[in-house]
C-alpha cells in the first residue's frame, strides 16, 4: 500500500459504533485472615472473602486491520466483541 494512501487516515480514526460501544463494571472484594501461633503446635486461623464481579462490555473493532480489497485500499474489517460476566465467589480457607 503507498505511503500516501496511509497517511490519508487520520490517528483518531475510530472504525468501532460509540453509540454501541460500551464497558460497566461492578466490582467488590473484601478480604480478610486471621492467623496467629500461639505455641508450637497451636495456631489459630481465620479466613474469610467475598468477591462480586459484573461486567457488560461491547465494542466493535478493526479485525486484523485492512480487508486487502485492492479496489479500496483503506477498507477496515470489523468485527463485534460482546463479554456479558457474572462472577461471585464466597468463602475462603486455608
Amino acid at each position: 500500500m503507498e505511503r500516501e494512501a496511509l497517511e490519508a487516515v487520520s490517528p483518531g480514526f475510530n472504525p468501532g459504533e460509540p453509540d454501541w460501544d460500551r464497558l460497566e463494571s461492578n466490582q467488590y472484594s473484601i478480604g480478610y485472615e486471621l492467623l496467629h501461633d500461639f505455641a508450637p503446635g497451636l495456631r489459630f486461623v481465620n479466613n474469610a472473602r467475598y468477591v462480586r464481579t459484573d461486567v457488560d462490555y461491547r465494542q466493535v473493532l478493526a479485525r486484523n486491520g485492512f480487508t486487502g480489497n485492492p479496489d479500496r485500499p483503506l477498507e477496515v474489517g470489523r468485527e463485534a466483541t460482546i463479554h456479558d460476566q457474572e462472577i461471585e465467589v464466597a468463602p475462603w480457607r486455608r
